[in-house]
Protein backbone atom coordinates (compact mmCIF):
# COMPACT_ATOMS: atom_id res chain seq x y z
CA UNK A 1 0.00 0.00 0.00
CA UNK A 2 1.59 3.37 -1.48
CA UNK A 3 1.10 6.18 1.53
CA UNK A 4 1.36 9.06 1.01
CA UNK A 5 0.32 11.40 3.77
CA UNK A 6 -2.10 11.89 7.09
CA UNK A 7 -4.74 14.44 6.90
CA UNK A 8 -7.70 15.59 9.59
CA UNK A 9 -11.04 15.12 8.95
CA UNK A 10 -13.68 16.54 11.19
CA UNK A 11 -11.52 15.05 14.21
CA UNK A 12 -10.03 11.63 12.64
CA UNK A 13 -6.95 11.12 11.41
CA UNK A 14 -7.08 9.57 7.88
CA UNK A 15 -4.96 8.13 5.39
CA UNK A 16 -4.58 9.12 2.00
CA UNK A 17 -2.84 7.10 -0.99
CA UNK A 18 -1.74 7.48 -4.07
CA UNK A 19 -4.53 8.04 -6.59
CA UNK A 20 -5.88 8.10 -10.06
CA UNK A 21 -4.17 10.37 -12.91
CA UNK A 22 -5.94 11.31 -16.21
CA UNK A 23 -4.60 12.26 -19.51
CA UNK A 24 -7.91 14.59 -20.54
CA UNK A 25 -7.94 17.02 -23.41
CA UNK A 26 -10.79 15.15 -24.74
CA UNK A 27 -13.77 16.72 -25.94
CA UNK A 28 -15.74 13.41 -26.10
CA UNK A 29 -15.10 9.73 -25.15
CA UNK A 30 -14.13 7.89 -21.55
CA UNK A 31 -11.19 7.04 -19.92
CA UNK A 32 -10.66 4.33 -16.85
CA UNK A 33 -8.15 3.51 -13.98
CA UNK A 34 -7.92 0.78 -11.30
CA UNK A 35 -6.37 1.62 -8.04
CA UNK A 36 -5.66 -1.53 -6.15
CA UNK A 37 -4.56 -1.82 -2.46
CA UNK A 38 -4.88 -3.89 0.90
CA UNK A 39 -5.53 -2.43 4.22
CA UNK A 40 -4.63 -4.24 7.05
CA UNK A 41 -6.41 -4.63 10.93
CA UNK A 42 -5.95 -1.01 12.62
CA UNK A 43 -6.26 0.98 9.46
CA UNK A 44 -7.32 4.46 9.62
CA UNK A 45 -10.94 5.03 9.79
CA UNK A 46 -11.29 6.88 6.43
CA UNK A 47 -8.53 5.90 3.60
CA UNK A 48 -9.06 8.75 0.66
CA UNK A 49 -7.72 8.00 -3.08
CA UNK A 50 -7.11 10.89 -4.84
CA UNK A 51 -8.71 11.53 -8.06
CA UNK A 52 -6.66 14.37 -10.18
CA UNK A 53 -9.91 15.21 -12.62
CA UNK A 54 -8.73 17.06 -15.63
CA UNK A 55 -10.95 19.89 -17.24
CA UNK A 56 -14.03 18.78 -19.71
CA UNK A 57 -15.50 15.61 -18.16
CA UNK A 58 -19.00 15.46 -18.02
CA UNK A 59 -19.25 12.50 -15.30
CA UNK A 60 -17.64 10.41 -12.83
CA UNK A 61 -18.16 7.08 -12.24
CA UNK A 62 -16.87 5.26 -9.01
CA UNK A 63 -17.40 1.61 -8.88
CA UNK A 64 -15.28 -0.88 -6.05
CA UNK A 65 -15.44 -4.14 -4.85
CA UNK A 66 -13.10 -5.88 -2.10
CA UNK A 67 -12.36 -9.76 -1.02
CA UNK A 68 -14.44 -11.12 2.17
CA UNK A 69 -12.28 -14.44 2.95
CA UNK A 70 -13.94 -16.68 5.43
CA UNK A 71 -13.07 -15.65 9.31
CA UNK A 72 -13.34 -17.90 12.69
CA UNK A 73 -16.85 -17.53 14.24
CA UNK A 74 -17.17 -14.35 16.39
CA UNK A 75 -14.97 -13.00 14.33
CA UNK A 76 -15.78 -9.93 12.26
CA UNK A 77 -15.30 -10.44 7.96
CA UNK A 78 -14.37 -7.45 5.93
CA UNK A 79 -16.66 -4.42 5.59
CA UNK A 80 -16.18 -1.32 3.49
CA UNK A 81 -18.16 1.82 2.78
CA UNK A 82 -17.83 4.60 0.30
CA UNK A 83 -18.09 8.26 -0.47
CA UNK A 84 -16.82 10.92 -2.79
CA UNK A 85 -15.65 14.63 -2.00
CA UNK A 86 -15.00 17.14 -5.04
CA UNK A 87 -12.22 19.26 -6.24
CA UNK A 88 -12.99 21.85 -2.86
CA UNK A 89 -11.41 19.28 -1.01
CA UNK A 90 -12.20 16.49 1.89
CA UNK A 91 -13.92 19.69 4.58
CA UNK A 92 -17.56 19.88 4.53
CA UNK A 93 -17.95 22.34 1.17
CA UNK A 94 -16.28 19.45 -0.62
CA UNK A 95 -18.96 16.72 0.01
CA UNK A 96 -20.46 14.71 -3.03
CA UNK A 97 -22.16 11.81 -1.19
CA UNK A 98 -21.98 8.89 0.69
CA UNK A 99 -23.78 5.15 0.39
CA UNK A 100 -21.73 3.55 2.60
CA UNK A 101 -21.96 -0.42 2.22
CA UNK A 102 -25.42 -0.21 0.56
CA UNK A 103 -24.01 0.36 -3.04
CA UNK A 104 -21.23 -0.98 -4.61
CA UNK A 105 -20.97 2.26 -7.62
CA UNK A 106 -21.81 5.67 -7.76
CA UNK A 107 -22.46 8.57 -11.01
CA UNK A 108 -21.88 12.21 -10.55
CA UNK A 109 -22.32 14.84 -13.45
CA UNK A 110 -24.08 18.02 -13.56
CA UNK A 111 -27.58 16.72 -14.49
CA UNK A 112 -28.17 13.67 -12.24
CA UNK A 113 -26.43 11.33 -9.82
CA UNK A 114 -26.86 8.16 -7.84
CA UNK A 115 -28.99 8.13 -5.33
CA UNK A 116 -26.73 9.07 -1.82
CA UNK A 117 -24.96 11.71 -3.94
CA UNK A 118 -25.09 15.33 -5.42
CA UNK A 119 -25.65 16.22 -8.72
CA UNK A 120 -23.35 19.01 -9.66
CA UNK A 121 -20.81 19.99 -12.23
CA UNK A 122 -17.58 17.71 -12.36
CA UNK A 123 -14.72 20.42 -11.97
CA UNK A 124 -10.98 20.39 -12.32
CA UNK A 125 -9.34 19.61 -9.58
CA UNK A 126 -8.34 16.90 -6.91
CA UNK A 127 -11.33 14.60 -5.97
CA UNK A 128 -11.27 11.74 -3.11
CA UNK A 129 -12.98 8.97 -3.51
CA UNK A 130 -13.20 7.89 0.60
CA UNK A 131 -12.92 4.03 1.76
CA UNK A 132 -13.89 3.61 5.37
CA UNK A 133 -13.01 -0.12 6.28
CA UNK A 134 -15.61 -0.72 8.83
CA UNK A 135 -14.38 -3.65 9.96
CA UNK A 136 -11.34 -5.63 8.81
CA UNK A 137 -10.93 -9.47 8.86
CA UNK A 138 -7.48 -10.94 10.32
CA UNK A 139 -5.81 -11.55 7.01
CA UNK A 140 -6.53 -8.31 6.22
CA UNK A 141 -8.93 -6.54 3.24
CA UNK A 142 -8.18 -6.23 -0.59
CA UNK A 143 -10.09 -3.59 -2.06
CA UNK A 144 -9.80 -2.25 -6.28
CA UNK A 145 -11.78 1.16 -6.95
CA UNK A 146 -12.35 2.00 -10.92
CA UNK A 147 -12.75 5.45 -11.66
CA UNK A 148 -14.22 6.09 -15.33
CA UNK A 149 -14.17 9.96 -16.93
CA UNK A 150 -17.09 10.66 -19.51
CA UNK A 151 -15.91 13.48 -21.43
CA UNK A 152 -18.33 15.88 -23.03
CA UNK A 153 -20.10 19.19 -22.37
CA UNK A 154 -21.11 19.93 -18.68
CA UNK A 155 -25.20 19.91 -18.49
CA UNK A 156 -27.66 21.75 -16.27
CA UNK A 157 -27.84 21.53 -12.50
CA UNK A 158 -31.30 21.28 -11.79
CA UNK A 159 -32.40 23.81 -9.00
CA UNK A 160 -33.66 21.10 -5.80
CA UNK A 161 -36.97 21.60 -4.64
CA UNK A 162 -36.82 21.45 -0.90
CA UNK A 163 -40.05 20.52 1.25
CA UNK A 164 -42.14 23.78 2.88
CA UNK A 165 -41.37 24.54 6.25
CA UNK A 166 -45.19 24.11 7.24
CA UNK A 167 -48.20 21.83 6.34
CA UNK A 168 -52.02 23.64 7.09
CA UNK A 169 -52.59 20.87 9.93
CA UNK A 170 -54.97 21.70 12.40
CA UNK A 171 -53.69 24.42 14.30
CA UNK A 172 -52.94 23.83 18.06
CA UNK A 173 -52.99 19.88 18.14
CA UNK A 174 -51.62 16.92 18.83
CA UNK A 175 -49.35 15.36 15.68
CA UNK A 176 -48.56 12.34 15.37
CA UNK A 177 -44.79 11.50 13.80
CA UNK A 178 -41.74 9.30 12.96
CA UNK A 179 -38.81 11.00 12.50
CA UNK A 180 -36.16 8.39 11.62
CA UNK A 181 -36.87 6.65 8.31
CA UNK A 182 -34.51 5.76 5.60
CA UNK A 183 -35.22 5.54 1.59
CA UNK A 184 -32.91 4.47 -1.72
CA UNK A 185 -30.61 7.48 -0.62
CA UNK A 186 -29.08 5.46 1.93
CA UNK A 187 -29.69 1.72 3.17
CA UNK A 188 -33.40 1.75 2.69
CA UNK A 189 -35.27 -0.15 -0.12
CA UNK A 190 -38.39 2.41 -0.39
CA UNK A 191 -38.83 5.38 -2.57
CA UNK A 192 -39.60 8.55 -1.17
CA UNK A 193 -43.15 8.18 -2.67
CA UNK A 194 -43.70 4.81 -1.06
CA UNK A 195 -42.76 6.43 2.68
CA UNK A 196 -45.19 9.31 1.95
CA UNK A 197 -47.84 6.60 1.15
CA UNK A 198 -47.02 4.30 4.31
CA UNK A 199 -46.44 7.32 6.34
CA UNK A 200 -49.90 8.34 5.53
CA UNK A 201 -51.59 4.97 5.72
CA UNK A 202 -50.30 4.69 9.52
CA UNK A 203 -51.86 8.24 10.37
CA UNK A 204 -48.77 10.47 10.49
CA UNK A 205 -48.75 14.37 10.16
CA UNK A 206 -45.17 14.73 9.97
CA UNK A 207 -41.93 12.47 9.11
CA UNK A 208 -38.32 13.40 9.08
CA UNK A 209 -36.08 11.90 6.46
CA UNK A 210 -32.59 10.69 7.65
CA UNK A 211 -30.64 9.49 5.35
CA UNK A 212 -27.01 7.86 6.39
CA UNK A 213 -24.83 10.78 6.29
CA UNK A 214 -25.92 12.33 3.48
CA UNK A 215 -28.43 15.30 2.40
CA UNK A 216 -28.80 14.02 -0.85
CA UNK A 217 -32.79 12.94 0.07
CA UNK A 218 -33.79 16.15 1.42
CA UNK A 219 -34.82 17.54 -2.34
CA UNK A 220 -36.29 13.81 -3.34
CA UNK A 221 -39.83 15.22 -1.51
CA UNK A 222 -41.27 17.04 -4.45
CA UNK A 223 -45.19 16.67 -4.76
CA UNK A 224 -45.15 14.15 -1.90
CA UNK A 225 -45.84 16.63 0.53
CA UNK A 226 -49.11 17.99 1.27
CA UNK A 227 -51.65 19.78 3.91
CA UNK A 228 -51.86 16.75 5.83
CA UNK A 229 -48.34 15.60 6.01
CA UNK A 230 -44.95 17.77 6.79
CA UNK A 231 -42.02 16.64 5.63
CA UNK A 232 -38.08 17.60 7.73
CA UNK A 233 -34.87 17.49 6.27
CA UNK A 234 -32.38 15.84 8.94
CA UNK A 235 -29.78 13.21 8.85
CA UNK A 236 -28.71 10.10 10.54
CA UNK A 237 -25.31 10.72 11.62
CA UNK A 238 -23.59 7.39 11.74
CA UNK A 239 -20.27 7.90 13.38
CA UNK A 240 -18.40 5.00 14.51
CA UNK A 241 -19.01 5.37 17.87
CA UNK A 242 -22.75 5.38 17.97
CA UNK A 243 -25.55 7.18 15.90
CA UNK A 244 -27.48 10.18 16.42
CA UNK A 245 -30.45 12.51 14.05
CA UNK A 246 -29.76 15.67 13.52
CA UNK A 247 -33.88 16.19 12.96
CA UNK A 248 -35.29 19.52 11.26
CA UNK A 249 -31.87 20.62 9.63
CA UNK A 250 -31.99 23.58 6.89
CA UNK A 251 -32.08 21.99 3.32
CA UNK A 252 -28.72 20.95 2.13
CA UNK A 253 -26.89 21.39 5.57
CA UNK A 254 -24.11 18.36 5.73
CA UNK A 255 -23.21 17.59 8.74
CA UNK A 256 -19.62 15.17 9.03
CA UNK A 257 -19.14 12.24 10.62
CA UNK A 258 -15.51 11.59 10.61
CA UNK A 259 -14.91 10.79 14.66
CA UNK A 260 -14.88 9.15 17.45
CA UNK A 261 -15.42 10.10 20.92
CA UNK A 262 -11.93 10.00 21.79
CA UNK A 263 -11.59 13.37 18.94
CA UNK A 264 -13.73 15.50 21.27
CA UNK A 265 -15.17 17.46 18.89
CA UNK A 266 -18.97 16.22 18.57
CA UNK A 267 -20.02 19.14 20.25
CA UNK A 268 -18.91 21.57 17.39
CA UNK A 269 -20.86 19.52 14.77
CA UNK A 270 -24.24 19.32 17.77
CA UNK A 271 -23.88 23.23 17.37
CA UNK A 272 -23.80 23.29 13.89
CA UNK A 273 -27.13 21.45 14.01
CA UNK A 274 -28.72 23.73 16.05
CA UNK A 275 -27.70 26.60 14.88
CA UNK A 276 -29.60 25.29 11.33
CA UNK A 277 -32.16 25.08 13.68
CA UNK A 278 -32.49 21.20 14.22
CA UNK A 279 -32.33 19.13 17.28
CA UNK A 280 -29.67 16.52 18.41
CA UNK A 281 -31.15 13.39 19.19
CA UNK A 282 -28.98 9.94 20.22
CA UNK A 283 -30.47 7.04 17.98
CA UNK A 284 -30.66 3.43 19.69
CA UNK A 285 -28.03 4.08 21.91
CA UNK A 286 -27.92 0.51 23.53
CA UNK A 287 -28.06 -1.28 20.16
CA UNK A 288 -25.76 -3.98 19.28
CA UNK A 289 -24.59 -3.53 15.93
CA UNK A 290 -21.33 -2.80 14.90
CA UNK A 291 -20.83 1.04 16.01
CA UNK A 292 -23.95 1.85 17.28
CA UNK A 293 -23.87 1.84 20.60
CA UNK A 294 -23.90 5.70 22.30
CA UNK A 295 -20.37 6.96 23.33
CA UNK A 296 -20.93 10.70 23.23
CA UNK A 297 -22.81 10.96 26.58
CA UNK A 298 -25.88 13.51 26.47
CA UNK A 299 -25.04 16.47 27.33
CA UNK A 300 -25.42 17.92 23.93
CA UNK A 301 -28.90 16.23 22.99
CA UNK A 302 -31.64 17.49 22.45
CA UNK A 303 -33.91 14.49 23.60
CA UNK A 304 -33.24 10.55 23.29
CA UNK A 305 -34.59 7.63 20.97
CA UNK A 306 -35.94 5.08 23.51
CA UNK A 307 -38.19 2.93 21.44
CA UNK A 308 -36.04 2.36 17.85
CA UNK A 309 -38.54 -0.24 15.92
CA UNK A 310 -40.35 -3.26 16.66
CA UNK A 311 -39.84 -3.13 20.77
CA UNK A 312 -36.76 -6.05 22.08
CA UNK A 313 -34.27 -5.64 24.96
CA UNK A 314 -32.60 -2.91 23.42
CA UNK A 315 -35.42 -0.30 23.86
CA UNK A 316 -35.99 -2.21 27.49
CA UNK A 317 -32.59 -0.91 28.60
CA UNK A 318 -32.93 2.83 27.07
CA UNK A 319 -35.83 3.01 28.64
CA UNK A 320 -34.50 2.06 31.86
CA UNK A 321 -31.77 4.29 31.68
CA UNK A 322 -33.84 7.52 30.65
CA UNK A 323 -36.33 6.77 34.11
CA UNK A 324 -33.13 7.06 35.87
CA UNK A 325 -32.66 10.73 34.10
CA UNK A 326 -36.15 11.64 35.38
CA UNK A 327 -35.68 10.52 38.69
CA UNK A 328 -31.70 12.31 39.19
CA UNK A 329 -33.87 15.63 37.44
CA UNK A 330 -36.21 15.43 40.19
CA UNK A 331 -34.17 15.25 43.20
CA UNK A 332 -32.31 17.90 41.14
CA UNK A 333 -29.35 16.19 40.51
CA UNK A 334 -29.14 15.67 36.69
CA UNK A 335 -30.78 16.55 33.49
CA UNK A 336 -33.72 15.09 32.01
CA UNK A 337 -34.36 14.64 28.03
CA UNK A 338 -37.46 14.33 26.84
CA UNK A 339 -38.03 11.01 24.78
CA UNK A 340 -38.72 9.87 21.37
CA UNK A 341 -40.21 6.43 19.61
CA UNK A 342 -38.88 6.12 15.89
CA UNK A 343 -39.61 3.22 13.40
CA UNK A 344 -35.77 3.57 11.64
CA UNK A 345 -38.10 1.92 8.91
CA UNK A 346 -35.94 0.18 5.80
CA UNK A 347 -38.29 -1.47 3.92
CA UNK A 348 -41.33 -3.35 3.24
CA UNK A 349 -41.98 -5.63 6.76
CA UNK A 350 -40.74 -2.47 8.46
CA UNK A 351 -43.80 -0.40 9.57
CA UNK A 352 -43.81 3.13 9.35
CA UNK A 353 -44.83 4.70 12.29
CA UNK A 354 -43.75 1.92 14.80
CA UNK A 355 -43.55 3.10 17.11
CA UNK A 356 -44.40 7.03 16.70
CA UNK A 357 -43.73 10.21 18.70
CA UNK A 358 -47.43 12.54 19.57
CA UNK A 359 -46.02 16.15 19.66
CA UNK A 360 -48.27 18.73 20.87
CA UNK A 361 -47.54 21.77 18.79
CA UNK A 362 -49.03 25.18 18.13
CA UNK A 363 -48.95 24.70 14.30
CA UNK A 364 -47.96 21.89 11.71
CA UNK A 365 -44.67 23.42 11.13
CA UNK A 366 -41.34 22.57 11.35
CA UNK A 367 -40.21 24.81 14.14
CA UNK A 368 -43.63 24.38 16.01
CA UNK A 369 -43.04 20.27 15.90
CA UNK A 370 -39.09 20.58 16.97
CA UNK A 371 -40.33 22.70 19.99
CA UNK A 372 -42.83 20.55 20.97
CA UNK A 373 -40.28 18.06 20.86
CA UNK A 374 -37.91 19.28 22.67
CA UNK A 375 -40.18 20.60 25.62
CA UNK A 376 -41.41 17.41 26.10
CA UNK A 377 -44.77 17.94 25.04
CA UNK A 378 -45.02 14.15 23.81
CA UNK A 379 -45.87 10.72 24.51
CA UNK A 380 -45.23 7.52 22.36
CA UNK A 381 -47.52 5.54 20.87
CA UNK A 382 -47.02 1.91 18.95
CA UNK A 383 -49.69 3.20 16.17
CA UNK A 384 -51.97 5.81 15.60
CA UNK A 385 -54.83 3.14 17.00
CA UNK A 386 -53.17 4.08 20.66
CA UNK A 387 -54.59 7.42 22.24
CA UNK A 388 -54.25 8.54 25.37
CA UNK A 389 -55.85 10.98 27.71
CA UNK A 390 -55.23 12.73 30.88
CA UNK A 391 -57.30 14.83 33.33
CA UNK A 392 -56.52 16.19 36.37
CA UNK A 393 -58.89 18.12 38.96
CA UNK A 394 -58.19 20.25 41.98
CA UNK A 395 -60.16 20.93 45.03
CA UNK A 396 -61.29 23.78 43.58
CA UNK A 397 -62.46 22.05 40.43
CA UNK A 398 -60.73 23.47 38.11
CA UNK A 399 -59.17 21.19 35.44
CA UNK A 400 -56.21 20.24 33.43
CA UNK A 401 -55.51 18.40 30.68
CA UNK A 402 -52.29 17.21 28.72
CA UNK A 403 -51.18 19.97 26.74
CA UNK A 404 -52.70 22.84 28.85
Amino acid sequence: MDRRGLIVTGGAAALTLTGAKFAGARERGEETRVVRGRLSVGAPDYVYVPVHVPGGVREIAVSYSYDRPAVPAGTRGNALDLGVFDERGTGADGFRGWSGGFRTEFAISAERATPGYLPGPVRAGTWHVVLAPYTVAPQGLAYEVTVTLRYGPEGVTPEPVYPPRRARGRGRAWYRGDCHLHTVHSDGARTPAEVAAAARAAGLDFITTTEHNTSSGHGAWEGLWGDDLLVMPGEEVTTRNGHVLALGLEPGVFVDWRYRARDDVFGRWARKIRRSGGLVVPAHPHATCVGCNWKFGFQEADAVEVWNGPYTPDDEVAIAEWDNTLVAAVRGSGRWLPAMGNSDAHREGQDVGLPQTVVHADELSRDAVLAGIQAGRSWLAESSGVRLSFAATDGRGRHAGIGG
